[in-house]
């Protein structure tokens, strides 16, 4: 059947909050994948495909100019969005801008 459109659950804002919560009090190493979801509003397959050059922190932005799809034959490519209003740039909070902040430290300097 074309046109056929899946049904999107949208996480109710006391669950979404309690997740974040959960998983920063864990130290989930997905804390700041997670945040950076639920307040950038970015779907999962923009999500896959940042990378650190698409994140300024300075500017308290994120780029999302491509997204992650899986090829035929298997395996995965760097894709353009669906339309071109998908090519843009999302301004994030200041938590989110602190918690990849310190995420990106933790990368450069693993053991500090």
């Amino acid at each position: 059947m074309a046109g056929k459109s899946k049904e999107i659950r949208v996480q109710p804002p006391g669950e979404a909050s309690q997740l974040l919560a959960n998983a920063q009090l864990l130290d989930d190493p997905l804390y700041p994948f997670i945040q950076n979801a639920f307040n950038s509003g970015m779907r999962l397959p923009k999500l896959r495909a940042l990378l650190w050059d698409d994140i300024y922190l300075e500017s308290q932005s994120v780029r999302g100019d491509k997204q992650i799809k899986r090829k035929m034959g298997g395996g995965f490519v760097f894709a353009p969005p669906k339309s071109e209003a998908g090519k843009r740039t999302i301004e994030l909070d200041q938590k989110t801008i602190s918690t990849l902040n310190h995420h990106r430290q933790s990368q450069d300097h693993p053991h500090s």
